[in-house]
């Protein structure tokens, strides 16, 4: 990176930089998520627990984001007067 600062609220710059948009992103993470759960046992897998809550708080964190964006996309429709 040449120092430059990405814009992770647009879907381009989430593009360009994992190669998908936010909302295949978001799936990627949820398949970790559901991976993980397998590897669940009684014991010793508490590094496994504290990373499905990581995971589940990064989903949270995305969903909003990606919520926002759409709501915020959506109102700039409306109000060029194109809705």
């Amino acid at each position: 990176m040449t120092g430059e600062k990405i814009d992770f609220t647009k879907d381009s710059e989430y593009i360009r930089l994992y190669g998908h948009p936010k909302s295949v992103h978001i799936e990627i993470l949820e398949k970790e998520v559901e991976h993980l759960k397998t590897l669940l046992r009684e014991h010793a897998t508490g590094h496994i627990h504290t990373a499905i809550g990581v995971l589940e708080t990064r989903i949270k964190e995305e969903r909003d984001k990606l919520n926002l964006e759409n709501a915020t996309n959506n109102w700039g429709h409306f109000f060029s007067g194109g809705g």
